[in-house]
């Protein structure tokens, strides 16, 4: 029993898991089961679950979960609030008393000898309580005697079937203890102790009427729940039953004042002085119940009290928390408005920094970097991060917009001389310059004229000319090189005139150069290069901020109008790079090293768009200049091209479209960006799956909505948009014109299908699908099939799921037209139901036999309703009969539902009568089984097989009961008594089932029966006769002639009797039957016999019913034939060995058995469900068992003498055996002594073949008793024996064919076998010959070559043997003609040893003429000596 503590802990999980299940919104079947198993392990009664799911309702955690909220994250374990649900106010027994705890105890089982057996409970009492009292034992009403003398059915899961029948004996009023009475007045009878305020009625329990149990034996059982009628259990009791019940009187004191205890505590004062000194010991326990009961409400309405007010702190508190969470996070939403406020700020600090300086990175620090929240205010702030990101991103693609067009956003200023020649042109710089350079030269020369000596004035002149002409063309290339530096100013402040340095052209770089008359590329290539780096860095988008797409065209334009060629440029999309990974490095958090990252892929990919893959490939070498692998390069580029593609199709609306003309647009975005067509075709697919699950999600959100009003027009409208959406993206997946990956999508592999609940909302849709359109089209249409099939691959149903649930929707709809049909009456009136019906299955397309099962069920409803009342009346019958015609149920179905739900009645009156027993069984229960058949209007077949299943379950116990008994004698016991009840009990109930034909063509068929057995008996004794007429004959011929008329007469009739009992047993029985019939085995007669003389019944005692045998109900389909035989043989050992008596003076007696024991042995036979083939077998069985042991006995040493022969076939004609059997016995005795003397010679090694073959014509098995090894190596040696014998008359057929059948061996091996003995030997043999030749063996020569001849035979070469020696080969010939006469021979020997026709026939006259010396030699020498 478990102990109260571990009860407690029980449920305390038991309600924390209920407190959990129902938080939920509804109870899922899943985890009902989950209740119902715990409920069952832990013995949980269904009050005290009823009494934890009305605590729910009021439970404070479960609300907040229910709302939204979060439960208590602790529970205080001060007080009863704490430790368990609240009490209900009033709740007496409370929830620990009425969880009891208890293990329903497994039933004693029948006949174990003891009593009792219940397990006292006791509850489990509360912690305030100070009594350990009991409640009391017995249930509902003030007395508790009223359940005694009643009918009681418990509920025994153990048992089969598990409602067993009892009755109430008694109360004891001072235990509280009911006692129950199983199988009364039986051996088997048991009792229990049961407490009924501790179970609940119906669950565990069903009471019933009062019963007189002294009238009763034994107890029924049944499979389902009893039922009893309010009138039955209101009967009054019988006469004198409660007083012969009565408890016996209570061995407490009891009080004689009479005054009653109050039904209420507290008692008066004035109560309490008068009667505490006076109570007797049952007053005063009275007066305890009463406190102890009041003690237990108030109990509960403190721990209502205390429940609620520790509730109130906590809802108080949750809502104070509630509130400042609220405040906190409206508070952190405004920092993150703040924050995103100084962001902005920050970077546009940045951009004007980064006017003044070109190097990427020194921007200011962004400030306030919200920390980390946690993760309850990230899931309430998740939106605002998302939005502020958005932002983010949409605020750094307007400011690197902005970038780029403020890019040169200061003038430089020009010095002095670079102003006053940059107004003058290019032609008046030279001017200048030649007049600076004349001016100088003639300073120089005046004076030189002056100053130099006259001897060199004239040089001095000359040279200070010169000398003041070079200078002046000095200053004039200075001037002009001054002039050319102011070019480059030119075109900066052009830039910052322009203010969007994109609209530069190259007609205006060419202005400037042309007035500056030089290129600016030649003259200064670094300034050029370096205003170019400022623009393309300017143009990529820093961080996040997308690419727009036109920066390869932007940044192409300004190169070309730079003048700046792709070699040129190239370098300065390196230096670019470095400027920003520079930044990268010398950024201060993740963040920004994460934007430098992010900025230089987009300048990898848009440097590969402006020059090309394959100019890029060796004029930007990412690789080496940066440490980048291929990879890394790759996936630069692939981001790059779908940001490009993703903001194209973004630009579009967003959402993937199925007209062939946005695809075609698409394709052609995407070969804009040189995005690989693996890459665009998963972005395709993954836009269609994307814009397909939007459609699903508004569909769930519309069906999800609760409303008065069914309107799922917004989700059929979404479904309808995906179906045709997919169907036009199937239409186009073969067009090349499209972009790659279009095609039909599903939702399989995606995150949303992979989100929880997922499952369930694609099944939802899908059935609302079906039924909306059904609805709406009014018919199950071939487009509505199609869409359904599309919308199946779409949301990536399986075929069977899909086909289930259409199978369901289609039941439905079809179940609402025929509703319609029969309610607007047009089904009744239509002239053919069957036609209105199919036109209803066609038009939902609903499957023929789904239908005709639906139609069925509806009957089987029907019917069930109606047998509630456990019978049928005349209206009942009627009506159903016309819902038959109106659903077209054919009769053979009807039959079957009535057969299974009227059989199940049925079955119980059945079982109530066959469970009486032999001894109880009479005529009122033939009656209401009777009543029973005419109150269900059964069908007598289903009736009857309700029976046959019913009374083989009872045979079957007999049958256990048998086998469980070790004593042969009680095991026929329980036997007979099977015969006994199938004769007493089931044949009347069968033959009341029986209609008078039935019973008339019975009663014909046994006297046929019966006339056949006489003629065959008559057909034996004029065979007997006959052949002893023939056997004396023999002696005395004369007699025989002299009364050969009247012996033709006798035969004539002979066999006109043979003629008509052999018509007789063809149309009675089989032909194996007949001959069975015809056998003259002793046992088998008295048995034929015995049944034959009780054919028409048996009358039990004097006065006793008469019982009848039956074979309609048999064992036939429950066991196996071998088990029916062993139980029939075991009855005939019963009836042949009869009792063994103990006589005086210790003499052990054997009695015969009588006749009626073989009658019990025919009719088991009958209950076993044996033919007269079987019986006839098991007789024929024990005769030849019995006639083995006669044959060891006579032939023990195995031969069989006349004398042995005569007394042998003595005993067969004594035990009736056909003589072939005992031929058959006597054969295998001697067969068992020859194989003995096999088994002999086979261990001494002395085995031969000639000895096998001999026992294989004996019959034995000879491959059974040799191993497959013995038995080749026997063969082995024939062969060689028969290729080594000389003679050359080997056999092939008798050696390849019928000698490895005789030993069954294949004959394949067999063949193997020959071909490697036979190729081995022919060359060996070839030389044994021509050794005997060389030896002057004229004889043996002649034997080798019949050797080699054999080996020929067996194994045909086709060519002649080889050998040096040609003369030698001659000799052998001759040789073998000295000896071998046989023409054939000779020939075959010849074409062996290669001779030709000539020198042969030579050969042969040398032979015959004596011309061959070694043959004369030979004679000589025989003669010689």
């Amino acid at each position: 029993m478990t102990s109260p503590g571990l009860q407690a802990l029980q449920l305390e999980a038991y309600s924390a898991v209920c407190r959990a299940f129902y938080a939920q919104e509804s109870l899922q079947w899943e985890q009902e089961d989950v209740l119902t198993k715990l409920r069952e392990f832990w013995n949980i009664s269904n009050q005290t679950h009823s009494s934890i799911t009305q605590e729910m309702r009021s439970d404070p955690d479960v609300v907040a979960v229910k709302n939204g909220g979060m439960p208590r994250l602790a529970r205080t374990k001060t007080g009863l609030a704490a430790a368990a649900p609240a009490p209900s106010l009033g709740a007496a027994p409370s929830l620990q008393q009425t969880a009891s705890m208890r293990r329903a105890p497994s039933r004693p089982a029948v006949g174990a000898g003891v009593s009792g057996g219940g397990i006292a409970r006791a509850p489990s009492g509360i912690g305030r309580s100070r009594s350990t009292r009991g409640n009391g034992g017995y249930g509902g009403g003030a007395d508790p005697n009223d359940y005694v003398g009643r009918r009681v059915w418990r509920l025994w899961p153990s048992e089969n079937p598990p409602w067993v029948e009892g009755f109430v004996q008694g109360w004891d009023p001072d235990t509280g203890m009911y006692t129950v009475v199983y199988d009364p007045n039986t051996r088997e009878s048991t009792e229990e102790q049961f407490a009924f305020s501790q179970s609940t009625e119906g669950p565990e329990y069903v009471m019933g009427e009062y019963v007189d149990m002294t009238a009763v034996h034994g107890s029924r059982r049944q499979h389902d729940k009893p039922w009893v009628s309010p009138e039955a259990y209101n009967a009054p009791p019988p006469a004198g039953l409660l007083a012969a019940l009565a408890p016996p009187p209570s061995k407490k004191r009891k009080s004689v004042s009479g005054v009653p205890v109050p039904a209420d505590a507290p008692f008066e004062l004035t109560y309490l002085n008068a009667r505490l000194p006076v109570a007797q010991e049952d007053e005063l326990q009275q007066m305890l119940s009463v406190l102890e009961r009041k003690e237990r409400i108030v109990e509960a309405e403190i721990n209502i009290l205390e429940y609620q007010e520790a509730n109130r702190e906590d809802i108080e508190k949750r809502a104070a928390l509630e509130k400042r969470f609220q405040e906190l996070c409206d508070r952190e939403a405004a920092l993150m408005a703040e924050i995103a406020t100084l962001r902005k700020e920050v970077e546009a600090m940045q951009a004007a920094a980064a006017l003044q300086q070109p190097a990427f990175g020194r921007g200011l620090r962004p400030v306030g970097r919200p920390q980390q929240v946690s993760i309850l205010r990230a899931a309430r702030l998740a939106a605002v991060r998302r939005s502020a990101r958005a932002a983010r991103v949409q605020q750094r693609a307007v400011a690197s917009t902005e970038a780029l067009e403020r890019c040169f956003p200061y003038e430089k200023q020009m010095d002095g001389m670079q102003s006053a020649l940059a107004g003058l042109p290019a032609a008046g710089v030279y001017l200048l310059g030649a007049a600076l350079a004349a001016g100088l030269g003639g300073a120089g020369f005046v004076g030189a004229q002056s100053l130099a000596p006259e001897g060199v004035k004239q040089a001095a002149k000359i040279g200070a000319a010169v000398v003041g002409a070079g200078i002046g063309a000095f200053l004039t290339k200075q001037l002009a090189a001054k002039r050319q530096s102011a070019a480059i100013i030119e075109l900066s402040n052009l830039l910052v005139s322009l203010g969007n340095p994109t609209q530069l052209t190259r007609d205006m770089v060419a202005g400037v150069e042309a007035k500056y008359g030089c290129s600016l590329v030649a003259t200064c290539p670094e300034e050029v290069k370096a205003i170019y780096g400022t623009f393309v860095e300017a143009a990529i988008p820093a961080g996040d901020a997308p690419l727009t797409g036109r920066e390869p065209e932007l940044i192409t334009a300004f190169k070309a109008a730079l003048g700046l060629t792709d070699v040129d440029a190239a370098p300065v999309h390196i230096d670019v790079g470095r400027r920003i990974l520079r930044g990268r490095m010398e950024a201060g958090s993740r963040g920004e090293d994460i934007e430098a990252r992010k900025t230089f892929q987009k300048l990898i990919y848009v440097s590969n768009l402006v020059f090309g893959d394959r100019q890029a490939a060796f004029l930007l070498p990412w690789g080496r200049v940066f440490g980048l692998n291929d990879a890394q390069v790759y996936v630069a580029k692939r981001d790059g091209a779908k940001n490009i593609f993703k903001q194209y199709l973004d630009s579009q609306g967003g959402e993937l479209r199925s007209d062939k003309a946005f695809l075609v647009a698409l394709k052609a975005a995407q070969q804009g960006a040189r995005l690989a067509d693996d890459e665009a075709s998963s972005l395709v697919k993954e836009a269609a799956r994307a814009r397909v699950e939007g459609l699903l999600d508004a569909a769930v959100k519309c069906i999800r909505q609760r409303s008065r009003v069914r309107d799922y027009t917004e989700a059929m409208d979404a479904l309808t948009t995906a179906i045709d959406f997919n169907r036009g993206l199937a239409a186009l997946a073969a067009d090349e014109e499209v972009i790659a990956g279009v095609g039909p999508t599903s939702i399989l592999g995606g995150e949303w299908e992979k989100a929880e609940g997922r499952n369930k909302d694609v099944r939802e849709l899908f059935r609302v699908y079906l039924e909306e359109r059904l609805l709406r089209d009014g018919a199950f249409t071939d487009a509505l099939e199609a869409d359904a099939a599309e919308l199946k691959t779409l949301m990536g149903l399986g075929n069977k799921e899909a086909a289930e649930m259409e199978a369901d929707v289609k039941q439905a709809a079809y179940k609402r037209l025929l509703r319609e049909e029969v309610t607007s009456g047009r089904l009744e009136a239509a002239a053919s139901k069957a036609e209105v019906l199919g036109d209803l299955v066609e038009r939902v397309r609903f499957d023929d036999e789904a239908a005709k099962a639906f139609h069925e069920s509806l009957y089987r409803q029907k019917l069930a309703s109606l047998l509630e009342k456990k019978k049928l009346s005349e209206e009942d019958d009627a009506e159903l009969r016309k819902m038959q015609v109106m659903l077209c149920i054919p009769d053979a179905d009807r039959d079957k539902m009535h057969g299974e739900l009227c059989g199940q009645i049925f079955k119980d009156a059945v079982n109530e009568a066959l469970g009486a027993g032999i001894d109880a069984f009479g005529f009122e229960d033939r009656r209401r089984v009777q009543q029973a058949f005419i109150d269900l209007r059964m069908e007598r077949p289903a009736a009857r097989a309700v029976l046959d299943d019913v009374a083989r379950k009872y045979f079957l116990q007999f049958i256990t009961q048998s086998r469980n008994t070790r004593n042969r004698l009680d095991a026929a016991k329980e036997l007979k008594k099977l015969v006994f009840f199938s004769n007493i009990c089931v044949a009347p109930l069968l033959d009341d089932l029986k209609t008078e034909e039935e019973k008339q063509a019975e009663i014909k068929a046994a006297e046929e029966q019966k006339q056949m057995m006489e003629m065959i008996r008559k057909a034996q004794e004029e065979q007997k006769k006959k052949a002893e007429a023939e056997a004396a004959g023999e002696a005395a011929p004369a007699a025989a002639e002299a009364g050969s008329s009247d012996t033709a007469a006798a035969e004539a009739e002979v066999k006109e009797i043979l003629a008509e009992a052999t018509a007789a047993a063809a149309k009675e029985e089989e032909a194996e039957k007949s001959e069975a019939s015809s056998s003259s085995i002793k046992s088998l007669e008295k048995a034929e016999t015995a049944a034959a003389a009780r054919a028409g019944g048996e009358r039990v005692g004097e006065s006793g019913p008469v019982m009848k045998s039956q074979k309609d109900v048999t064992l036939a389909k429950d066991l196996d034939i071998r088990d029916r035989t062993d139980i029939y043989r075991n009855f005939l050992l019963y009836c042949m060995t009869g009792d063994v008596v103990q006589g005086p003076m210790g003499v052990t007696m054997v009695t015969e058995r009588d006749e009626g024991e073989f009658a019990r042995l025919s009719q088991l036979g009958d209950v076993l469900g044996l033919t007269q083939m079987d019986v006839y077998q098991v007789h024929t069985g024990m005769a030849e068992q019995a006639f083995k042991q006669q044959v060891q006995s006579v032939m023990g040493d195995g031969n069989l003498t006349p004398d042995r022969a005569a007394a042998l076939e003595k005993m067969r004609e004594q035990m009736g055996l056909p003589k072939e059997n005992a031929d058959k016995i006597i054969r295998g005795f001697t067969n068992q002594k020859a194989i003995a003397s096999m088994q002999s010679l086979k261990a001494q090694g002395r085995l031969s073949l000639d000895k096998v073959l001999d026992l294989k014509e004996q019959g034995v098995d000879v491959a059974s008793l040799l191993g497959d090894d013995v038995r080749q190596q026997l063969y082995r040696a024939e062969v060689v024996e028969r290729l080594s014998d000389g003679t050359g008359n080997f056999s092939a057929e008798r050696m390849l064919q019928e000698l490895p059948e005789q030993l069954g061996l294949d004959a394949g091996k067999a063949q193997k076998v020959v071909t490697e003995l036979a190729k081995d030997k022919k060359h060996t043999t070839l030389v044994q010959a021509v050794a005997c030749l060389r030896q002057k063996k004229v004889g043996d020569t002649a034997k080798q070559l019949n050797n080699l001849l054999s080996c020929e035979t067996a194994v045909p070469s086709g060519k002649a043997q080889e050998w040096k020696e040609k003369d030698e080969i001659a000799d052998l010939f001759s040789a073998y003609v000295s000896k071998e006469a046989a023409r054939e021979k000779q020939d075959a020997v010849q074409r062996i040893l290669g001779l030709a026709d000539a020198e042969a026939e030579g050969l042969r006259r040398i032979v015959q003429e004596g011309g061959w010396k070694l043959a004369a030699e030979e004679q000589q020498e025989t003669a010689f000596f």
